[in-house]
């Protein structure tokens, strides 16, 4: 799923963030890798998290949110993103370590 940018438990730590609240069940992530070239030092993505709240009522919610993941295999473009540590930097908010 979400081809493991993050794993299950990081993505419910993203919407324990997200939702201010541990009283949700995530049903399925899915990530949707966009069809343009994207940035130079990234590769963009939407996720889409499925969550069943459980108050005020019980209900099923999509969220959506954009991603930015290190370059897969491209010579060049890691040690540009390893010298600035770009990445560090921007998933630090969301309290989720990156790889």
């Amino acid at each position: 799923m979400a081809d493991e940018i993050l794993s299950r438990e990081e993505w419910i730590r993203v919407m324990e963030k997200r939702l201010e609240s541990k009283d949700f069940e995530v049903l399925s992530y899915k990530l949707n890798p966009h069809n343009s070239t994207g940035g130079f030092l990234g590769d963009h993505s939407t996720a889409d998290i499925t969550v069943r709240l459980h108050k005020p009522r019980k209900c099923e919610k999509v969220f959506h949110f954009f991603v930015k993941a290190e370059p897969k295999v491209e010579p060049g473009k890691e040690s540009v993103t390893e010298l600035f540590k770009a990445y560090k930097k921007e998933g630090g908010h969301l309290g989720v370590p990156l790889r």
